[in-house]
């Protein structure tokens, strides 16, 4: 029986050692030319908006770049706030849910500061275009929002100019 295995892994080195020559040959014998795509210039820009009516569409970019930043000052935490990167929902959340997540991903904080609710994201990065919105969150009774203004947003993003 100790033979069997004995044979078995002699046969199984074999076959690596085998196999590592192979791609050896097939390495040398494979060449890949990389052109680099000349890049387009990048332009940072700040926007800062006050007493922001909601529901709204607070950031709406085509192009490639990062949102570096993106903060909501708010006296209220009744709102949705959706996050659409390249077409696709990255979040559609309340604060609460944010203020939660926040203690396990650093690209969110969420924290209540002398009454002022803040969210803040960051080092989003976008392809081919990035939307935020926020909508009032609205009361199953009444059908009223509960928020209807945000303090202030705050945004600094890097994208793509030109051609």
């Amino acid at each position: 029986m100790s033979e069997k295995l004995i044979d078995l892994a002699i046969q199984i080195v074999a076959a690596e050692e085998n196999a590592r020559l192979i791609a050896e040959s097939i390495k040398d014998k494979v060449q890949v030319e990389v052109t680099p795509t000349p890049s387009l210039p990048i332009t940072s820009r700040v926007i800062r908006d006050t007493n922001v009516k909601i529901p709204d569409t607070l950031i709406d970019l085509d192009g490639s770049g990062c949102i570096k930043e993106f903060v909501i000052k708010s006296s209220s935490v009744n709102y949705i706030l959706k996050v659409y990167v390249d077409n696709l929902e990255l979040y559609h959340n309340t604060y609460t849910w944010f203020k939660n997540i926040s203690q396990q991903v650093e690209e969110i904080d969420a924290f209540e500061d002398n009454g002022i609710y803040v969210l803040r994201l960051s080092n989003i990065n976008f392809a081919n275009g990035i939307k935020i919105a926020a909508e009032p969150i609205i009361t199953a009774l009444e059908q009223q929002p509960i928020t209807s203004k945000l303090d202030e947003i705050f945004c600094k993003y890097d994208i793509q100019t030109g051609e």
